[in-house]
């Protein structure tokens, strides 16, 4: 015969009758789901928490705020502080804007561009009246050495299995290449001597950059 409930197993359970009654029980069938759904995507969000691993640190530099033409006098507004990865900086990369104003680019730069001090040049390497200002690499580490900002020279390209041809005439050196040099912005492989600044006449100057990107180049010294 049951024995009749007492009130020690009342106190010891009192949620069990109503644990026990069919209501709450199709009550805890319904909610499994949406309760493992939730269950599952927090564990989720934990997980993809977990292994995010950060981004690349970035720092404040100053960049080109629009295309600017070689020559120009870099104003205030010509340039813009952008944060940008760390490792992918040139050197010289820098956020002083006031020792970038005032300064002029020796060569076109693109907007976005670092603005370093290889991209720069002084009044003396301006160039004179009716000249630009072309960066060139020379095959002939040593002939680039003797280079000296002040010597005038002819620039002749020697393409592989074509006859050499004369692409500047008279072409002022305006700085001395430096030995040193890894190639920066301007190119080239890092193993021998940086560009140097030629001041040529304009429509010179579209053969020689044309002729430095597909051939070796050699000066021939006039003055």
């Amino acid at each position: 015969m049951p024995r009749p409930p007492h009130d020690g197993d009342r106190r010891n359970d009192p949620h069990g009758s109503l644990l026990r009654s069919p209501r709450a029980r199709l009550l805890l069938w319904r909610l499994r789901r949406p309760t493992a759904a939730v269950l599952t995507a927090v564990a989720a969000v934990l997980t993809v928490q977990a292994v995010r691993s950060p981004g690349p640190p970035n720092t404040p530099v100053l960049v080109a705020a629009r295309d600017l033409p070689a020559g120009t006098t870099l104003a205030a507004e010509d340039l813009d502080l952008r944060a940008l990865p760390t490792a992918a900086l040139p050197a010289g990369s820098s956020a002083d804007r006031t020792a970038l104003t005032g300064a002029r680019t020796a060569v076109a730069l693109p907007t976005g561009l670092p603005v370093v001090p290889s991209l720069l040049t002084d009044t003396l390497a301006t160039g004179p009246p009716g000249t630009v200002v072309v960066p060139v690499r020379f095959a002939d580490d040593a002939t680039a050495a003797l280079l000296a900002p002040g010597r005038r020279i002819d620039v002749v390209s020697a393409p592989l299995g074509a006859a050499p041809t004369t692409v500047a005439t008279g072409a002022l050196v305006l700085t001395a290449a430096d030995p040193g040099s890894d190639g920066g912005l301007l190119g080239g492989t890092g193993d021998g001597a940086g560009p140097l600044l030629l001041a040529v006449d304009p429509a010179e100057a579209v053969q020689l950059s044309a002729a430095s990107a597909s051939s070796g180049l050699s000066a021939i010294l006039v003055e």
